[in-house]
């Protein structure tokens, strides 16, 4: 249409795809590229493969420990995994099965709240089998977390804690995650769990905490994608509190700390994540 018309086009990102700054790079007429950024200063990662056999099942003693000061301090926190659901993994011990959807081969996720497997493709259900469907051995092991199983955990840890999530599950429709939004940020709650939904409001203020509980959930996806979607979203996440006055700290769990889409994270770098 800007080639038709003969009229400037300016596309804007913080962290366009390789394609389209591939384009830019080839066809500067195009493009106008200016990224150029400092480093976050106030981002930490975690590298959970340090954490051994502690007490916390998928929480550091670093984002514990922040937790603490921050409802100590009577601030907020809001802590991001893109996984809903309970336990997302379903695994048999006997023969390594996972156990699958039957119409969409991946994964189903177990949920608390019905005691119900689910498959997020399909919308399949069924209740919650304990028997490996291709072993018909019965010894099933739950594995990985989701945001309920973050929550019962957070819940357990801070049983005084005012805690809101916000998932597909939560949310009905846009008026209770309009509702959700607001108590949060009247002040009406200490912490704010959620996946990707909690990136379409983008007016957070005072916030003291933000942690982002599994990078890798997106990062292993079988997806040639994977690692610019794991970049994309976390460039997100770390730039969308930061819109007002950017939380005082910022924390990101990995078994990956080393690999080139979280480093370059931390050092707020597009260019060298591109190359």
């Amino acid at each position: 249409m800007a080639k038709q018309k003969n009229i400037t086009l300016i596309l804007a990102s913080g962290a366009p795809s390789v394609e389209s700054y591939q384009s830019a790079v080839q066809d500067r007429s195009l493009f106008d590229i200016s990224i150029t950024r400092e480093a976050l200063q106030n981002v930490q990662i975690i590298d959970m493969k340090n954490e051994g056999n502690k007490n916390y099942n998928v929480l550091s003693e670093e984002l514990i420990s922040k937790l603490e000061n921050c409802i100590e301090q009577k601030k907020q926190a809001i802590l991001f995994m893109n996984r809903r659901g309970y336990f997302p993994f379903l695994l048999c011990r006997q023969c390594g099965e996972i156990i699958k959807c039957r119409n969409c081969s991946i994964s189903l996720v177990y949920h608390d709240f019905d005691k119900k497997l689910h498959c997020h493709r399909c919308g399949f259900s069924s209740l919650s089998s304990f028997t490996c469907p291709n072993c018909l051995g019965s010894s099933i092991k739950f594995l990985g977390s989701g945001t309920q199983k973050i929550e019962s955990e957070i819940a357990s840890y801070f049983p005084k804690a005012k805690i809101l999530r916000i998932d597909k599950d939560s949310v009905t429709d846009k008026k209770y995650w309009e509702t959700i939004i607001e108590m949060f940020m009247e002040g009406k709650a200490d912490i704010l769990i959620g996946t990707q939904m909690i990136l379409k409001a983008l007016d957070y203020k005072n916030i003291y905490l933000l942690g982002v509980v599994s990078a890798d959930n997106s990062l292993n996806i079988p997806d040639f994608r994977a690692s610019e979607n794991t970049f994309q979203i976390l460039s997100g996440i770390c730039g969308f509190s930061g819109r007002h006055k950017p939380p005082e700290n910022v924390i990101i769990q990995t078994y990956n700390p080393e690999h080139y889409s979280i480093k370059n994270i931390q050092e707020n770098n597009y260019r060298d994540f591109y190359e």
